[in-house]
This record gives structure tokens, sequence and C-alpha cells, in this order.
């Protein structure tokens, strides 16, 4: 992802050694890939492409566009179809995706500060959260556009209209509605094996506790692995699931 991001969560990662993280430059992360021999999404989209990945799964199962009978080369796909984590495959299209949206909640937050509109409502959760001082201005917000061998495609990963629990993330119109926009939590990193991960809030939520984050469905069929929100349910000592905790790198192998 851009320097926005390395910025935001190098205060954070100070004193710990991290080789992957939200937000790396693309020089580090190739770097950190060739290390690591992660699989990449495919070499058309280059650094542009940001491979979403979670802790439960590990780095090498990263986001997809599950189209039915397609050899992972599908270039079309329709507001409503399911997103998912599959093993990174260089000649993917389905699991391209760059960033169409990449601000901060204090931009995003508008109304919070300047009266104007902003991407995320006043009423959202991470608006809630910003005015009470729990978030800072700083933590990411992002909308990742599905773009097969890089060309953007204008659809999002996301919810239509207000979520409910279980609901399955589906590729919707980027730039409509807050529900393709999602706000890194840097209240919750976790760092493991040199790798950060934190959750992913949904920016549509307006519930003003335990919001809607983004979830790995590791029981699922049809696909396997599918993209979901859930509510943010602590286990003890307020630690995050690791379905719920993600991070991302950068670009095809070199």
């Amino acid at each position: 992802m851009h320097n926005r991001f390395a910025r935001a969560l190098s205060a954070l990662a100070a004193g710990v050694a991290v080789t992957s993280v939200i937000g790396l430059s693309a020089a580090s992360v190739a770097s950190a890939s060739v290390a690591v021999n992660h699989p990449h999404a495919t070499p058309a989209c280059w650094f542009d492409c940001s491979n979403l990945f979670s802790e439960q799964l590990g780095a090498g199962t990263i986001m997809s566009v599950y189209v039915p009978g397609s050899n992972g080369q599908a270039v079309t796909a329709h507001v409503g179809t399911k997103t998912d984590l599959r093993g990174g495959n260089l000649a993917s299209s389905n699991e391209d995706f760059t960033l169409s949206q990449n601000d901060t909640l204090g931009d995003a937050c508008l109304t919070v500060n300047l009266g104007g509109a902003g991407l995320l409502s006043p009423s959202s959760y991470s608006c809630i959260q910003l005015r009470a001082g729990n978030f800072t201005s700083s933590f990411p917000v992002i909308e990742d556009n599905w773009s097969p061998s890089g060309n953007q495609s204008g659809l999002c990963p996301g919810v239509p209209g207000a979520a409910h629990a279980g609901e399955l993330v589906t590729l919707q119109n980027c730039g409509q509605s807050a529900g393709t926009l999602w706000v890194i939590d840097e209240n919750n990193i976790r760092t493991i094996g040199g790798i950060t991960y934190t959750p992913l809030v949904l920016g549509s939520d307006t519930q003003s506790s335990q919001p809607f984050i983004l979830q790995v469905n590791t029981g699922s069929h049809g696909p396997a692995n599918q993209l979901r929100v859930e509510r943010n349910s602590l286990l003890s000592h307020s630690f995050v699931p690791n379905q719920n905790m993600f991070s991302t790198y950068n670009g095809p192998a070199l």
C-alpha cells in the first residue's frame, strides 16, 4: 500500500522487528517477498496490487473474487459477486486488487472538524470513536478496487446497505457508499512472525460498540474461506480472534 500506511504504523511498530506490515513501501515489500517467497497477484498488476491476507490462513492465501467455473483469469464480474481468500497465483487475475481510496480517518470524518461532507457518516462507529478520542485521525481508511491485470473494474469488496451479522462481503460499486470503505483499527495491532495484523472496521457501521469487522469464514463452502462481516466479539484479555486479523503486501513475484 502507499506510504501513508507506513507513516501510520511506523510509530506503533517502533522497537518491533517487522518485516511485512500494512503499508510497507513497494521496495521494502519486494525485498521481503523475495526473502520469504510469498505468492502474489499477477505481474501485469505490478506493485500497484494490494494483496490482503489473514492471520488465520497466512500470507500464501490472498483476497480473490469468486467466479464459478473460472480458471482464475475471469476479467468480468458483477455487483454481488462473492469474495474469498485463496492461494496466491501469478496467473490468477481474480486476485488483483488496487487501492481506489487511501485516506485517513481525520479526512474521512470531515464533519468532525470542518462541518463538511466526509467519506464516512458522522454517526458511523469510526467517527464516533474519533470524536470520543478512542481512534486517532491517522487511522487509514481504504477501499480496494478489483483490478484484473491491473485494470480497475470500479467494483470493490463491501456490503450493500445496512449490514447484518454474517453478511457476505461481495463486489459493490466503488465510491457509492461507506459500505466499501474499511478503517484499519490500529488500536489492536498484533505482530506475529514479523507480520503486523489489524482488524478492518466496516466504514458504514453505525453501532456504537462491537462494530462490524472483516472476517474470513474458514468453514464455508462455495467458495471456501468466504469473506464476511461479523461483530467484533473479543476473546478474553481483549484478544481479537485470528480470523478477524488482516495484513497486506504489494506486487508480483520478481
